[in-house]
């Protein structure tokens, strides 16, 4: 915090500095204050169009926002198949809830939080839908993934 106060200060007295609109680019970027961050680094390119520090310090912008900002492939699984497996399982198409959550597993990473979770939704389904082995089996990986739950 005290280097982004010395940085504003130096862009108060000259707003054109370079090293000024990288220092509070990057503490703005380190507080995932994208917009912020996006701008100071846009100044200091029109600024300084050819300078190598504004090119990396871009790169490395680009590189932390899109790691921060996107989901991973997993995720979007996971989200998926939950959203459709209760989607179905309210509707009480119980074969389909299965079907959705199975999908979801096939792309979780296993032991994971989102594999325990879609277990145990896929456990309920099959009880619901008449299949008491199949949700026992579900439960029992669900509380070997998460036994404190």
């Amino acid at each position: 915090a005290d280097l982004f106060v010395q940085a504003e200060k130096v862009m108060e007295l000259d707003p054109k500095v370079v090293d000024g609109l990288l220092v509070a680019g990057k503490v703005r970027m380190n507080l995932r204050q994208w917009d912020a961050a996006q701008d100071c680094f846009d100044r200091a390119g029109a600024v300084d169009p050819g300078n190598p520090q504004v090119t990396l310090a871009l790169q490395e912008f680009v590189a932390k926002w899109r790691s921060a900002t996107m989901r991973s492939d997993a995720e979007v699984a996971f989200s998926e198949a939950k959203t459709a497996g209760d989607a179905y399982f309210y509707e009480s198409d119980y074969a389909r809830a299965v079907e959705a959550y199975s999908l979801g597993l096939n792309l979780v990473p296993k032991g994971t939080d989102e594999d325990a979770i879609l277990r145990c939704r896929r456990s309920t389904a099959h009880l619901r839908w008449g299949n008491p082995r199949d949700a026992l089996t579900d439960a029992n990986m669900a509380i070997s993934i998460k036994p404190e739950w």
